[in-house]
């Protein structure tokens, strides 16, 4: 048993590990629901319990455990609430980190923790959980994680109390061949266990010899195969690549080595792109490869060959069935798959806290090393997954804006031009993957991200204009099909409401941008200026917002537009001077005048920025139409034909402070 200063020490351990995830993790509170989640709140409102756990048609994989959990807190609060969601993936993820804590101090049975403490913090620090941890698709990661490592702990704790005692708590055995039972049903590696339990006994400090280690390992050996039986019978849709495909094998393999080598790998980075000769997979097996088998003979011919042999067996046997079952572009862009494996990368680094030599000199020395090893994998897994938040950010905000500015009846229709489907950074930190996080995927869409929201089924029809696509700070692709200028005005038509995203500001923009209010109305007996005969300007008002003011107009055409004309807006300060402008075509950029009919009345609602430094005084906010061709503006006159200075009609006066 531990003595009370080794539980003191485990006890301020664990808070440190707690309060380290929480700070690295807790942004994750504030996020929305995205991914995979469309499609497995959509399944689950077709199914009830009993469907949970007899079939998995239409998806891809069997997790009944975790979608009965969904299901529950449903039921419970009538909504899929995202707060509650990532909460129990934080807790998870938590709890994951002090079970590595256990399991690894449980070894020494408590007498040397260095390593203990150390592998449970890079756990909880390591960089490619950034998905694991954040999305609540992802929950299965987190979830067989930690019925993985609670087995095991209990046949640990079960085990030495049998040594030391020389009798069974079988409580013990019943709850962890019971976490054992319930692990394939909450991810497929969950037969791993077994495996697992074999690896921890052989390379215990007190090995067992491998007959009666094989024996411990028959019970849980056969909760795994009765999870394969059920996972074999039950009806599923499940595709996966060759296992004879050589060449994704060894991409998968040198994905798998560079997460292994993580506080190293970022390196290869350096050695890849258009000037140098190495490809990224010649980049991270000469970083990684040396530097793994150097780092692992050291630490054996230090005595630690068994935590070696603990730390490689187990990175090893989590990431086979990914490495043996899934093709290479699946692999790069679910990095979720390693959750499991970071136990034993984590280990790994952290060995060199658990050497022990006979001389102080190297006892110094051998901690130095260790100290400052940990130190830096904690560093790189807390750097990489912190500069990830500001991207989860623009998810957030993406999100809350879409419904800001979709708000109103369900039975109106939206179209979202440019809306975000993923984010990426520009540079990269490891040369493998493409360290993106996914918001809309491919194979569901924006109707359905509203949906998970809101529980409204609404028809939202998403597209992508890139005329209106900018370089921005963070990479970005848009859901839905590309389309044209001339192909998207006919549906501006058809729209309740245009929401435009726009990427020129230091966050994504998502906002109303108008619509079409009335079509073939008689020419209106009010309105503010007309232009040429052409187009009249209705009415117009103006509001602060933000760093800028939000202007909304109402235009009417009352008669066809043959040139392309577009529109300005221009900020003037009490001299007169330009200050500020928002030029381009009405709702924010996705519409043609040339496309308007008579009778038209259109919504167009734009932002006009406000610079910083202004002087504080009386501004004023004027507007005007001009061909694109770069021909005179269009002639402006007021209702009584009087004529408007340089073409610019006055909209409203603001007191700028």
């Amino acid at each position: 048993m531990p003595t009370r200063q080794h539980r003191g020490v485990i006890a301020g351990g664990a808070i440190i590990i707690l309060l380290a995830g929480v700070w690295t993790y807790g942004f994750c509170l504030h996020l929305p629901l995205f991914l995979d989640d469309m499609i497995h709140f959509r399944w689950l409102a077709w199914h009830g319990f009993a469907g949970i756990w007899s079939s998995s048609r239409l998806l891809g994989y069997y997790r009944p455990l975790p979608f009965t959990l969904w299901k529950l807190l449903w039921l419970l609060q009538g909504r899929y609430d995202p707060v509650v969601l990532h909460v129990v993936n934080l807790v998870l993820h938590l709890l994951n980190g002090l079970l590595v804590l256990a399991l690894v101090a449980g070894r020494s049975r408590g007498k040397r923790l260095g390593a203990a403490l150390a592998a449970a913090l890079l756990f909880t620090l390591f960089p490619f959980s950034y998905q694991a941890v954040p999305w609540v698709g992802s929950l299965t990661h987190p979830f067989v994680t930690a019925l993985i490592l609670g087995s095991l702990a209990l046949h640990q704790v079960q085990h030495h109390a049998d040594a030391s005692q020389g009798k069974r708590r079988n409580w013990l055995s019943v709850a962890s061949l019971a976490l054992a039972l319930l692990a394939p049903f909450a991810h497929e590696t969950g037969v791993l266990v077994a495996p697992l339990l074999l690896l921890l006994l052989v390379t215990d400090e007190e090995p067992l010899p491998l007959r009666r280690a094989l024996r411990e390992v028959a019970p849980y050996a056969a909760c795994a195969a009765l999870g394969l039986a059920v996972w074999l019978l039950v009806p599923k849709d499940v595709s996966t690549a060759s296992p004879w495909d050589i060449e994704s094998r060894l991409q998968n393999a040198v994905y798998f080595l560079q997460a292994l080598a993580y506080p190293v790998t970022p390196l290869a980075a350096r050695l890849t792109g258009p000037d140098k000769r190495l490809n990224d997979l010649a980049a991270v097996a000469l970083v990684a490869l040396p530097v793994v088998t150097a780092w692992a003979l050291l630490l054996w011919k230090a005595g630690r060959g068994r935590l070696v042999a603990l730390a490689l067996g187990w990175f090893a046997i989590c990431v086979a069935p990914a490495w043996a079952m899934l093709g290479f572009s699946y692999v790069i862009d679910g990095p979720r798959l390693l959750y499991e494996a970071a136990v034993g990368a984590a280990l790994f680094w952290s060995i060199p806290l658990d050497v022990r030599p006979t001389r102080r000199t190297r006892q110094a020395l051998a901690l130095g090393v260790g100290a400052l090893t940990v130190i830096w994998a904690a560093v790189s897994g807390t750097r990489f997954i912190r500069a990830r938040v500001p991207i989860y950010e623009q998810m957030r905000i993406a999100v809350a804006q879409l419904l800001e500015a979709g708000a109103g009846p369900a039975e109106q229709s939206l179209l979202c031009i440019n809306y975000p489907s993923w984010f990426a950074p520009l540079e990269s930190t490891y040369a493998l993957g493409h360290e993106g996080m996914t918001l809309v995927p491919a194979y569901t869409g924006v109707a359905d991200l509203w949906w998970l929201h809101t529980t409204e089924e609404r028809s939202v029809t998403s597209v992508v204009l890139p005329d209106l696509q900018r370089h921005w700070r963070y990479y970005y692709l848009a859901a839905g099909s590309h389309e044209t200028p001339e192909s998207l005005q006919p549906m501006l038509r058809g729209a309740a409401k245009v929401i435009v995203a726009s990427y020129e500001g230091a966050d994504v923009s998502v906002r109303d941008a108008g619509s079409l209010e009335a079509a073939g109305a008689p020419p209106a007996a009010r309105f503010v200026a007309g232009f040429d005969g052409e187009v009249g300007l209705l009415d117009a008002s103006c509001e602060r917002n933000g760093q800028g003011l939000r202007l909304e107009l109402r235009w009417q055409c009352w008669q066809a537009v043959t040139a392309d004309v577009t529109m300005f807006v221009h900020l003037y300060d009490e001299a007169g001077q330009l200050v500020a402008q928002a030029d381009g075509y009405p709702l924010m950029g996705a519409a043609r005048l040339t496309a308007w009919q008579p009778g038209d009345v259109w919504r167009d609602l734009r932002v006009l920025p406000v610079p910083q430094g202004l002087a504080p005084g009386t501004y004023t906010i004027k507007t005007g139409l001009y061909p694109t061709s770069g021909d005179p503006r269009l002639g402006a006159t007021g209702p009584g034909g009087e004529r408007f200075q340089d073409e610019a009609v006055p909209l409203a006066s603001v007191a700028l402070f």
